[in-house]
């Protein structure tokens, strides 16, 4: 216990150095009922597994190099749903992951409902990963991608909303959608600070802000949100729909930070490399996180990150 390789246990990754150049380690586990539905396809499962484990890899500044796997299959689980799921891991490995492979792990049985567990190895571009303790006051908040499909797509799939006007939704819920692998490279170049965002946007971003020991404030109209999400938003009252979209999760997205001094670069790589940023807050002095809405301070929700539980299965 207490070994400083991992970070006291506050951060996405342990980094290990053995030799000079160090290894990232980090490991996320799917639960049929918590993570995924039962009824979902078994090889979007795979696919997600995945990529939750890729998006700690690379919001660190880190690429890939091996995975572990660990599966507990139900009892009736037949051959043809294990070649599927195989199918599909091995297509993620190569695509996304850039032809990453799969180093070992283990397979057993249960009477339980299905667990996958994926071990995932990665080195940095730099001399060390990007942590979520290297932010300064003064720094700006950034975000890839858009945030809140996660939420509509699990609603839609729940029958709370009309899921023939959700597909893309749908989709990134069940296999997330993450930026390109190469954001790995401008973050290790360009952040001070950078968690992935999975127990969502707002909880991550605070855990950013305690653990730099500092304030990030965030901008709510300023955080992309998909063509899907401003219908599902509706006539809603947008700023409750806002703070729900945003203490959910699942989007898999990179929260990082960067000096002023390094935006136009930053912007001008990240156009090149075809990644999709956006800035939508700044770092304080203070502690923790602060939130405005057209101009206005607001009242934190009760509730920053959202807790997996589903009622009941469809």
């Amino acid at each position: 216990m207490g070994d400083p390789s991992a970070r006291g246990l506050l951060d996405d990754i342990a980094y290990l150095q053995p030799h000079k150049s160090g290894l990232a380690i980090s490991t996320d586990t799917l639960v049929e009922g918590t993570h995924f539905l039962p009824n979902d396809p078994i090889s979007s499962v795979a696919r997600k597994l995945v990529r939750v484990n890729l998006s700690d890899i690379i919001s660190k500044g880190c690429i890939p190099i091996g995975v572990f796997l660990n599966i507990a299959w139900p009892n009736n689980v037949t051959t043809q749903l294990q070649k599927e799921f195989a199918s599909a891991l091995g297509e993620e490995l190569g695509s996304i992951c850039v032809g990453v492979p799969l180093l070992g792990g283990d397979t057993t049985s249960t009477n339980g409902p299905m667990v996958a567990s994926l071990v995932i190895l990665g080195r940095p571009y730099g001399k060390e990963p990007i942590y979520r303790s290297g932010a300064s006051v003064g720094d700006l908040v950034f975000v890839s991608g858009d945030i809140g499909n996660a939420l509509i797509g699990l609603n839609a799939l729940l029958g709370k909303a009309d899921l023939s006007k959700f597909p893309q939704s749908v989709a990134h819920y069940r296999v997330p959608e993450l930026p390109p692998i190469a954001i790995g490279k401008l973050i290790a170049k360009y952040a001070n600070s950078s968690i992935d965002i999975s127990d969502g946007l707002l909880g991550d971003a605070h855990k950013m802000a305690v653990c730099s020991n500092l304030g990030i404030e965030v901008e709510l109209n300023d955080v992309p949100i998909s063509s899907e999400t401003i219908h599902w938003i509706g006539d809603n009252t947008r700023l409750p729909a806002l703070l729900e979209l945003f203490s959910f999760g699942d989007d898999y997205q990179a929260l990082f930070t960067i000096s002023p001094k390094n935006l136009t670069d930053l912007v001008a790589e990240a156009k090149r490399e075809k990644v999709y940023i956006t800035e939508i807050g700044k770092c304080v002095k203070g502690k923790g996180l602060s939130l405005c809405f057209e101009g206005n301070n607001i009242a934190l929700p009760s509730k920053l990150s959202h807790e997996h539980q589903f009622q009941g299965t469809i």
